[in-house]
C-alpha cells in the first residue's frame, strides 16, 4: 500500500491506482493487488508520501525487474522431464 501511496505523491495527477506484486521466488508463488481511489488525497496523506519516498526510500532509486512464470504449460506445449512445471524456457526453449 506505501508504494501506491508514494506513486501519487510522485505522480499528482493520478487519480486510479493499482498496485500488484508477486513473489515468485516461494515454492507457492504469492501475488497481491490492491486499488486505490485517490481523488480525495489531501495534504496529510501526501505529507506522509513524501516521507514514505524521502526518508522510507521508496521509488527513490527504482529498478525495473523481469521474470516469467507460467502455472501451467503453454498451449501446445510439453514440459521436459528436467523442466520444473511451470518453469519459463526462455525463447530459445520454445516451440515455434
Amino acid at each position: 500500500m506505501a508504494h501506491c501511496e508514494v506513486i501519487k505523491y510522485l505522480k499528482p495527477e493520478a487519480n486510479d491506482i493499482l498496485g500488484i506484486a508477486v513473489d515468485p521466488r516461494s515454492d507457492e508463488m504469492t501475488e497481491d493487488v490492491v486499488y486505490i481511489d485517490v481523488r480525495d488525497w489531501t495534504p496529510e496523506m501526501n505529507e506522509n508520501a513524501r516521507v514514505l519516498h524521502e526518508r522510507g526510500g521508496i521509488f527513490r532509486a527504482p529498478t525495473r525487474q523481469e521474470a516469467r512464470y507460467w502455472e501451467f504449460p503453454l498451449p501446445g506445449e510439453k514440459p521436459s522431464a528436467t523442466e520444473e512445471p511451470g518453469a519459463d524456457p526462455g525463447p530459445e526453449g520454445r516451440k515455434q
